[in-house]
């Protein structure tokens, strides 16, 4: 069980390092989404990501995350590989901010990676923050690692 979970996690921590590097960062596919919704923002973002659509992943983000963008498809590679499903809660809107509470299914491990998405509202569009998204991701990523290495 300890090969498989480090194996596993190796395999996060590669998805997470790839993006995790352009998430401090439109084109076409997917429209704003507007008012309140930060739900279905996240979900278009998880689920065009899961398709490696780069350019309508790429259109979800907010301008702040797009700066710290050299490549679009690196937003979304790996990502299919590395998780089979993801579901997404319900949000918590505090002005134009929101978080949106995610699981991702890491495939490997057949168990859930679960974090926060931030959510921001530009205009009448609710867009994803990369960098505050990336702090969740790993501070879920350090815990989901502790549970596996520790043997519990």
């Amino acid at each position: 069980m300890r090969g498989r979970a480090l194996a596993a996690a190796f395999a996060v921590a590669l998805w997470l390092l790839g993006t995790a590097a352009f998430f401090s960062a439109a084109g076409c596919g997917v429209e704003p989404v507007r008012e309140e919704e930060p739900e279905k923002a996240v979900q278009l973002f998880l689920q065009t990501s899961m398709e490696e659509n780069a350019e309508a992943a790429y259109n979800l983000i907010t301008e702040e995350s797009k700066k710290g963008i050299r490549d679009k498809n690196e937003l979304v590679s790996g990502f299919a590989e590395t998780f089979s499903s993801f579901s997404v809660g319900v949000a918590q809107i505090s002005g134009n901010k929101a978080r949106v509470p995610v699981d991702l299914e890491v495939k490997s491990f057949q168990e859930y990676l679960s974090f926060e998405v931030v959510v921001e509202k530009e205009g009448d569009a609710w867009k994803i923050s990369l960098p505050e998204t990336a702090s969740e991701m790993e501070r879920a990523y350090r815990l989901f690692i502790q549970k596996y290495t520790s043997g519990t």
